[in-house]
């Protein structure tokens, strides 16, 4: 025992320590930051050179730490062992992470954006900074699974920051958040803190200590097929069974919490793939032997019953509801309609127009005054009050009670209130007519086109993603976007950002930010170049196969279960990535998961 102790690598136990708290402690980083905002974006997205981060920006710079310690500890014991041990490096899968990670650099050096794309934009943070982490993640996942103490640790690592950040989100679930707390408050504040001070956020869903409920669910889209395949074929006398299984019930709670219809489709895809894997498994005897024919028929009737339950829960759950709409629009069941209150911006001559649910509002200036019209019929201020010397003219008369109109610096405003939320449009009278003006006060003819590919009739698909999908898709004919893209975390720069028109019609505001494009692939496409997603495809598609590969040889190595339980996550998370993005809240997560079933499959793992 005392020589096993000698023999323990220091460096092995450094680098343990430092995957446990990336994947246990960092994602509970919740503290204000107030962070400056680049010159590429202000004047484009954000409108103030400072910006308060809460979630994201503490946990990145941890994330950035943690790794940075854990390559270069890596690199000691590499070099300590380069005499000593042959180090094998001849892995496909390292080598496509490579061509990935050369594809960020070039995006990098050729971006028109050289802060944003070294940094990322405020509140993402995913530069060329956080990818070339991840794939230094993944590489240090792979490379460090020699033995099978190493592979349960980093799985029950990140079973435990899964039932922490579950736990946290449960409670949010049944009503109770630990940040409406004063004190949880205080730590998040700091020295920002005043009393009575709780955290707001803008979701009605479950947030946990991911930030968006989009998060929360591609998070467990990932950890919950894992923790599920555990649970359900460890045998009994394994500890992580346990843990698994706990883990699996909280997931459970979190993925209907979030409502995120996209986590729910990575969730079915990974089910749908582990009931035919395991089918195949048992076709081939021999294969996995860890699955008998009982658990074959518990697995089926568990499969059965998540069916079941999902029809019955469609109705009360928003995810289920998501879903549904989704798959009538697809099918051609149901004709899309806009959900929103606003349907349409216009103009037309000295008059702007703006269509909602049932009227018409037209917006002219007379006599430097705001004059509203409905349907056609001009209605009359009901009162004027003035904020910094200029009159605005309040209207409490049906539909518009609430809402106000005022002219200032030449724009006409005109702050539409729905009886819900409030609405700002924004237009100018000028010597042509009545033009749109953007949100940062910019001139915008509203019959300006916007390019656009696919999706017509589609747009209101997933929440408008069919929307932003549309005008996303016309940035990957660019060759440089092409080639390299427009730099990492550099979406939201090159989205039409100006297109009102489309915007109010299929997002319900004329000025909402566009940041993301709800997708993973053409996340990756537009940010880093259609070439780097083709890098990551393949990267995705190796450890597929050589995972299908080392689970169907003739002699089963006692790990199966392990490999079983990674591909069901991983297949879960890029299924989910059809209408959720990387962030550096969940995606750390994914490249470690990804390292572990490479490193599983490359090499004969010891018993120590």
């Amino acid at each position: 025992m005392k020589k096993d102790k000698k023999n323990k690598n220091p460096n092995d136990i450094i680098i343990s320590f430092l995957f446990g708290a990336i994947i246990i402690l960092a994602p509970l980083i919740v503290h204000l930051a107030v962070v400056d905002v680049s010159s590429y974006e202000y004047g484009v997205i954000r409108g103030s050179g400072k910006f308060n981060d809460v979630f994201i920006y503490c946990k990145s710079c941890a994330i950035i730490g943690l790794t940075v310690l854990i390559v270069l500890t890596g690199l000691l014991d590499f070099l300590s062992e380069l005499g000593r041990k042959t180090v094998d490096l001849k892995a496909p899968a390292f080598f496509a992470a490579l061509s990935y990670g050369v594809f960020v650099v070039l995006s990098t050096l050729f971006s028109s954006y050289k802060y944003v794309a070294v940094h990322g934009i405020t509140e993402r943070y995913e530069g060329m900074i956080m990818l070339l982490c991840y794939i230094a993640l993944f590489s240090a996942a792979m490379f460090f699974i020699k033995s099978k103490k190493k592979l349960v640790f980093l799985i029950c690592c990140i079973l435990i920051g899964s039932l922490v950040i579950g736990i946290i989100g449960a409670g949010q679930f049944l009503g109770f958040d630990i940040f409406k707390t004063g004190l949880i408050a205080k730590l998040v504040y700091g020295r920002f803190f005043t009393e009575g001070s709780t955290l707001t956020t803008r979701f009605e869903s479950i947030y946990s200590v991911l930030y968006n409920p989009n998060y929360v669910g591609s998070f467990f889209a990932l950890t919950l097929p894992l923790s599920g395949v555990l649970a359900l074929f460890l045998p009994f006398r394994s500890r992580i069974k346990f843990l698994s299984a706990a883990a699996a019930v909280i997931g459970v709670v979190n993925l209907i919490g979030s409502d995120s219809a996209g986590a729910l489709l990575g969730v079915m895809v990974s089910v749908v793939f582990s009931v035919i894997l395991g089918l195949v498994c048992v076709i081939k005897k021999g294969m996995l032997k860890t699955v008998g024919k009982t658990q074959l028929i518990f697995v089926l009737l568990v499969a059965e019953i998540v069916c079941v339950g999902a029809v019955m829960a469609k109705a009360d759950n928003l995810s289920f509801r998501k879903a549904g709409i989704i798959f009538e629009t697809l099918t051609g069941k149901t004709e899309q309609t806009s959900p929103y209150y606003w349907r349409d911006i216009k103009t037309d001559g000295d008059k702007a127009i703006i269509i909602t649910e049932n009227h018409e509002i037209g917006i002219t200036v007379e006599n430097d005054m705001p004059v509203l019209t409905v349907d056609g019929n001009r209605l009359d201020y009901t009162g004027i009050t003035y904020e910094n010397d200029v009159a605005n003219y309040n209207y409490d008369i049906y539909p518009l009670a609430g809402s106000k109109a005022f002219i200032s610096d030449g724009i006409v405003y005109f702050e539409a209130f729905d009886g819900i939320s409030t609405t700002d449009f924004m237009f100018k009278s000028t010597d042509d007519g009545m033009v749109g003006v953007t949100k940062m006060g910019q001139e915008y003819p509203l019959d300006t086109e916007v390019d656009a590919v696919g999706f017509g009739g589609l747009e209101f698909l997933g929440s408008g993603r069919g929307y932003i999908w549309s005008r996303t898709l016309p940035l990957l004919f660019r060759t440089k976007i092409f080639l390299v893209g427009s730099g990492p975390d550099s979406f939201a720069l090159e989205f039409p950002q100006n297109d009102i028109v489309g915007k109010t019609r299929f997002l319900g505001n004329p000025y909402v930010i566009v940041d993301k494009p709800h997708n993973l692939y053409l996340q990756t496409a537009v940010n880093t170049g259609v070439l780097s997603l083709a890098a990551f495809v393949i990267l995705a598609t190796i450890y597929i196969i050589s995972t299908l590969r080392s689970i169907f040889r003739a002699e089963d190595d006692g790990l199966n279960v392990f490999r079983a339980a990674i591909i069901a996550g991983i297949a879960g998370y890029l299924a989910a990535g059809i209408s959720c993005d990387s962030t550096a809240a969940v995606a750390p997560y994914f490249w470690i998961l990804l390292g572990i079933g490479c490193g599983l499959n490359r090499t004969v793992l010891s018993e120590e």
